[in-house]
C-alpha cells in the first residue's frame, strides 16, 4: 500500500493547531516550566551540593509531566474523533485509515516535543544561572532521548486507545510505563536465579519489554558529565523508532479491520 506523506502531514498539522486550543496542554506545561523556574531558583541556606539536587528534581517533574501529558493527550485523539464524528469526513477524503493513524502520531509527537522544547530551555536557562558545571551538549542529548521516548509512550498510547476504552488505555499505559522504569532493567538479574523454564520465559518478558531507561541521562545532566558516546545514543534514538513501529503497525492492522 503506497503511503501519500502529505496527507500524513495534514493530519499532524490538524493535530497541532488542535493542541494549541487546548488550555488543559498549556496548563501542563506553563506549570511545569514555573515549578522548574522556581525550584531553579531556591537557595538552601547556600549548601554547597544543593543545587543538583534542585535540578534533579526540575528534571524529575520535567519527565513526570511528559509522560502525563503524553499518555493523556494521545489516548484520546481516535476517541475524540469518533465521539465528535469528525473521523468520517476525513476517512471520507483521499486519506487512508493507516495515513491517519500515522498522522495523529506524528502530530501527537511533535505537540509534546515542543512542550519539552520549551522546558529545556527553561532549564537550561536556569542552570546557567545557577553557576555551577554545565554541559550543554549533555542536556541536548538529554532532550533529544526524552523526545524518543515520548514517541516510544505516544505509540503505545495511541495504539491502546483503538483496542481499549479510553480509562483502561490511560491505566494499562502508566501501570506499563512505571513497571518498565521500576522493574525492567532488574529482570534480568532476577532472570538468573529462576529454575531453567522460569528463566527463559523471564528472559523473553525482559527482551520483549520496552527498556524505558536507555533514554533517562538525567544524571549525566545533573552531575555535568560528558554525553554517552554518539553510537550508543543513535542506537537508543533506532531502538525507539523500530519499537515504535512494531506497536503502530499493530494498531494500524486493528484500526484497518474496523
Amino acid at each position: 500500500m503506497q503511503i501519500n506523506i502529505r496527507n500524513i502531514t495534514a493530519t499532524a498539522k490538524i493535530v497541532l493547531i488542535e493542541a494549541k486550543r487546548k488550555k488543559d496542554f498549556y496548563v501542563v506545561f506553563i506549570f511545569s516550566a514555573l515549578l522548574i523556574a522556581i525550584l531553579s531558583s531556591i537557595s538552601f541556606f547556600d549548601l554547597k551540593g544543593t543545587v543538583r539536587y534542585v535540578m534533579e528534581i526540575a528534571l524529575n517533574i520535567m519527565w513526570l509531566f511528559s509522560i502525563v501529558a503524553t499518555v493523556f493527550f494521545t489516548a484520546k485523539q481516535i476517541p475524540a474523533e469518533l465521539e465528535n464524528h469528525t473521523i468520517l469526513p476525513l476517512l471520507a477524503k483521499p486519506i487512508s485509515k493507516t495515513e491517519f493513524i500515522l498522522g495523529k502520531l506524528l502530530g501527537s509527537w511533535l505537540a509534546i516535543s515542543l512542550g519539552l522544547m520549551i522546558f529545556y530551555i527553561f532549564f537550561i536557562f536556569f542552570s546557567i544561572l545557577s553557576k555551577e558545571p554545565f554541559i550543554l551538549s549533555t542536556c541536548l542529548q538529554a532532550y533529544i532521548l526524552h523526545i524518543f521516548f515520548v514517541l516510544l509512550i505516544a505509540s503505545f498510547s495511541l495504539t491502546g486507545s483503538i483496542i481499549f476504552s479510553k480509562g483502561a488505555n490511560i491505566t494499562l499505559n502508566f501501570i506499563l510505563i512505571f513497571t518498565c522504569f521500576i522493574f525492567a532493567e532488574h529482570l534480568k538479574v532476577w532472570a538468573i536465579t529462576l529454575p531453567a523454564l522460569s528463566q527463559i520465559s523471564s528472559l523473553v518478558c525482559y527482551y520483549a519489554l520496552p527498556h524505558l531507561e536507555f533514554f533517562d541521562i538525567k544524571t549525566l545532566v545533573i552531575h555535568a558529565w560528558q554525553p554517552m558516546p554518539a553510537l550508543i545514543a543513535l542506537s537508543c534514538i533506532l531502538y525507539a523508532i523500530i519499537y515504535s513501529a512494531i506497536v503502530i503497525g499493530v494498531g494500524v492492522k486493528r484500526f484497518n479491520k474496523k
